[in-house]
């Protein structure tokens, strides 16, 4: 890495190893951010409040300062982040910051980069295995609860025990795994407490919520009543279809099986049929009941939850079309 100066150079040691309670001290108060398109944020509580859900899709992340060109107190400074998604797929692109400082801190920031490219990036899946083995790597190393049972991080998730409804309900805060800005949503529980989504999280909600509202039939034309899901309207606007608010039914009826714990698991298709998300779910029925661990509930992971729905799974494709396996409730 080039020389900096002490705040730019600080600037990158807090982003690469996200030393985020010393990331304050490297803004001026009046600090201001000029982001990808033009978007501005002033004020240093401002600024700081932009990088968690820019970083929320790349839990490995590093940027690779390796130019920097001076001219009086503006530094250009060319860099090669190279990350990767939750999902295990590596990442790398370009990306060019401008940094102005005042009085030692950095008073201004205006970054480029690529963002359409970026963007498809992170929503390229990555292999199931790694993810699988991310989400108990997680749980084993951040979440009270799973180190309470001495869970190891190298166990396989078969041979682990169920978490049930009467865990999770009995202290919900045992099971977060992340806290502060990281934190985009909190999911209420019955009045007995809040697991928290990470931005990964809650973004990763919209694109399920989208597949199963295309899996029901949602597109460019039908009207959909919204459901009240947190994420619903995004979703609904990603499928090209109109939403429709403060009552009433749309062109297509739509059914979402979605536990405060777990999110988006199933949705009914026009057949009538229960079909599960499979992708981002690894489901088994353990004595009649539906069981899943979540590959995308970050901030409080769940192994081998039960949930509360029995029945079995139904062997063949379904009449609509639909890959996605389905489920014959009891």
């Amino acid at each position: 890495m080039p020389e900096f100066p002490p705040a730019i150079a600080q600037y990158f040691d807090c982003i690469n190893n996200e030393r985020w309670d010393a990331f304050p001290e490297v803004w001026a108060a009046d600090a201001e951010l000029v982001g990808v398109g033009g978007h501005h944020y002033r004020g240093r509580e401002n600024v700081l409040g932009y990088y968690p859900p820019v970083l929320a899709p790349f839990p490995v992340h590093f940027d690779d300062a390796y130019t920097c060109y001076a001219d009086g107190d503006v530094y250009t400074v060319e860099i090669e982040f190279r990350g990767e998604t939750h999902e295990g797929t590596p990442v790398s692109f370009e990306a060019v910051d401008v940094f102005t400082l005042r009085d030692g801190k950095i008073g201004r920031l205006t970054t480029w980069y690529d963002v359409d490219a970026v963007r498809d990036a992170a929503r390229r899946p990555g292999p199931r295995e790694t993810r699988i083995r991310r989400v108990i790597e997680r749980a084993a190393s951040r979440s009270p609860f799973y180190q309470g049972r001495g869970l190891d991080p190298d166990a396989e998730l078969s041979s682990l025990p169920t978490t049930t409804e009467a865990d999770v309900l009995g202290d919900p805060a045992a099971f977060a795994t992340t806290a502060g800005p990281a934190v985009a949503r909190l999911t209420w529980l019955d009045g007995q407490g809040a697991l928290p989504l990470t931005h990964g999280d809650a973004y990763d909600e919209v694109r399920m919520l989208r597949l199963a509202l295309e899996t029901a039939g949602a597109k460019r034309g039908e009207i959909v009543a919204s459901l009240g899901i947190p994420g619903f309207e995004a979703a609904v606007a990603a499928t090209g279809a109109t939403l429709l608010s403060g009552g009433g039914s749309g062109t297509v009826e739509v059914s979402i099986l979605a536990p405060a714990e777990t999110g988006p698991l199933g949705v009914e298709c026009a057949q009538g049929q229960l079909h599960l998300l499979a992708d981002d779910h690894v489901l088994e029925v353990i004595d009649g009941r539906l069981v899943t661990t979540p590959l995308c509930r970050r901030g409080a992971p769940l192994l081998r939850y039960a949930t509360s729905e029995s029945g079995s799974l139904v062997d063949g494709q379904c009449a609509c079309g639909s890959p996605l396996p389905r489920f014959a409730r009891a």
